[in-house]
C-alpha cells in the first residue's frame, strides 16, 4: 500500500512537470511569434503617422502643421 502511494505521487509529479513544460514552451513560442509579427508589421508600414488625401489648401496646411509638429505625413493627391 505504501509503495503504491509513492508510485502514484511520483507519476503525478512527473505529469505535472511535463504539462507545465509543454505549456511554458508553447506560450514562449506564441510570444516570439507575436513579436516577429509586430516587427514585420512595423517594417511593412511605409513610415507615415498620418495620411492626408487631397493636397488642396486645407490638406497642404494640415500636412505642413503636422510635419512641423514632428509627425510623419504622407499626402495623396488624385492628379499630379
Amino acid at each position: 500500500m505504501d509503495m503504491a502511494f509513492t508510485h502514484v505521487c511520483l507519476w503525478t509529479l512527473c505529469a505535472f512537470v511535463l504539462t507545465w513544460t509543454i505549456l511554458h514552451v508553447t506560450n514562449r513560442r506564441k510570444k516570439t511569434t507575436k513579436m516577429a509579427d509586430a516587427e514585420a508589421e512595423e517594417i511593412r508600414d511605409d513610415g507615415a503617422d498620418v495620411i492626408i488625401v487631397g493636397a488642396g489648401v486645407g490638406g497642404s496646411a494640415l500636412a505642413y502643421a503636422l510635419a512641423k509638429d514632428g509627425r510623419r505625413v504622407h499626402v495623396i493627391e488624385r492628379e499630379t
